[in-house]
């Protein structure tokens, strides 16, 4: 591929090990150029030299450090240093295959497509608990798979995606009233950005061969957080507006799984309604 792309990873508070681990895998990618942005809400001077020490003539990576100012405003600064069309994200802890980029960008160069997701598979950090096993509760750990082939589906999941602004460049950014930030889970931003998209035309697509790892770490398999994580999504899904709208059906798990995760949802999703719930 002759064509530069960009990547984009943002860095809140995961370790290095974790953040180390990916930005190599990204170094490693076959078959693309690509300028990486690895935008860092913290100073780290290990993490500087690291990106400096594994660019390549093929694929670069800039260190930038900016405020910690939440996901939505640090994705919206990589679109705004973004100097080309094509676009990926993906989280800080998560793991790519070698072809995990040129996948997702052969889908985004296809005719009328704006966003593309790829296959999140987790790698769990301890054994899950049996609630995991629901695909309500692994859309809460950035899961999706949905295959290995390329289908259209409502909307992405943030730990791997990208978007081809080449058409409405106005149109792709993210609310930042929205996205996860200190003491906050609250998330959306994707679920908003791909409604948006959706109104003007642009297609979402999946392709089930662009595939990363989520790294899945024991703090966050604990009914304390899948709880406050539904609470979280609740809240999102109400100042993002809308109805409550899941990214797959359900299965009979999912069913099994409500008792236990709906009221969270629902406190949520109605705090949200009631309060016009506004992050400053």
């Amino acid at each position: 591929m002759s064509e530069k792309i960009h990547i984009s990873l943002t860095r809140y508070a995961e370790s290095n090990a974790l953040l180390h681990e990916a930005l190599v895998a990204i170094s490693k990618q076959k078959n693309i150029i690509a300028h990486v942005l690895m935008l860092d809400q913290q100073d780290d001077e290990e993490t500087r030299t690291l990106c400096g020490n594994i660019s390549s003539g093929r694929i670069t990576i800039e260190y930038i450090v900016i405020a910690p100012e939440g996901l939505s405003r640090a994705r919206n600064k990589a679109i705004e240093l973004c100097q080309g069309d094509i676009l990926l994200f993906m989280d800080p802890d998560a793991v790519p295959d070698p072809y995990w980029a040129w996948n997702l960008t052969q889908t985004l160069l296809k005719d009328n497509v704006s966003i593309a997701g790829g296959k999140i598979i987790p790698r769990w950090h301890k054994r899950q608990p049996a609630i995991c096993m629901s695909l309500l509760v692994k859309e809460q750990f950035s899961l999706l798979d949905r295959g290995t082939e390329e289908i259209h589906i409502p909307r992405v999941v943030g730990a791997s995606f990208g978007i081809n602004k080449s058409a409405n460049k106005d149109h792709f950014y993210f609310d930042e009233k929205l996205g996860r930030r200190k003491g906050s889970l609250l998330g959306g931003e994707e679920s908003d950005l791909c409604a948006r998209i959706k109104k003007i035309g642009g297609l979402i697509m999946y392709n089930g061969a662009a595939v990363v790892e989520h790294q899945i770490l024991p703090e966050r398999l604990t009914w304390k957080w899948i709880i406050r994580r539904f609470y979280a999504a609740g809240l999102g899904r109400a100042i993002g507006g809308g109805a409550p709208n899941p990214g797959q059906k359900l299965q009979f798990l999912d069913y099994l799984v409500m008792p236990v995760i709906l009221p969270g949802y629902a406190l949520g999703f109605f705090v949200g309604r009631a309060s016009r719930f506004r992050i400053k």
